[in-house]
C-alpha cells in the first residue's frame, strides 16, 4: 500500500461510477466547457498514526477526498445538489481497495465567476 495506490483506488472508484460529467484530476490540464457542469477530484493526504510499536508497526494514514461540483451560475442549485447526493453515496461509509471512508459532508461555496460550486468532503483512512 502507498500514496500511489491510495490515489489509484480513489480515482478508480470515481471514474468507474461517474460518467455524468467530465472529471478534472490533480495535475491534469482541463478547460471547462462553458455552460456545462463538471467536477474536480482532489485527494488531500493527512496525518499518520502508529497503531502498534516495534519493528512491525501498523500505521493508519488519514486524508480527505474533496470533490468539487461546478454547475453554470444562475441556473439554481438543484442540479448541483442532485450530483452531490449521487457522489456522496459513492463514498459515504464505504470501503473499497485500501480505503475506508467516513461520512460525506457537503459545503455550499456559492458562485465564483461562471460557476456555482458545492464541495463534498469525505474523510478516509487506510492501514499498512
Amino acid at each position: 500500500m502507498s500514496y500511489a495506490q491510495e490515489r489509484t483506488d480513489i480515482e478508480s472508484r470515481l471514474s468507474s461510477n461517474w460518467s455524468t460529467t467530465a472529471i478534472k484530476w490533480d495535475n491534469v490540464a482541463y478547460i471547462p466547457t462553458p455552460g456545462t457542469a463538471w467536477i474536480r477530484c482532489t485527494i488531500l493526504p493527512g496525518e499518520v498514526e502508529a497503531l502498534s510499536f516495534g519493528r512491525d508497526t501498523t500505521k493508519e494514514f488519514m486524508g480527505l477526498i474533496d470533490i468539487s461540483i461546478f454547475t453554470p451560475k444562475e441556473t439554481g442549485s438543484v442540479l448541483a445538489r442532485t450530483y452531490a447526493d449521487t457522489l456522496s453515496a459513492l463514498f459515504d461509509m464505504v470501503a473499497f481497495g485500501t480505503i475506508d471512508c467516513d461520512e460525506a459532508s457537503v459545503q455550499n461555496l456559492g458562485v465564483d465567476g461562471d460557476w456555482y460550486q458545492l464541495n463534498i468532503t469525505i474523510p478516509f483512512s487506510r492501514r499498512e
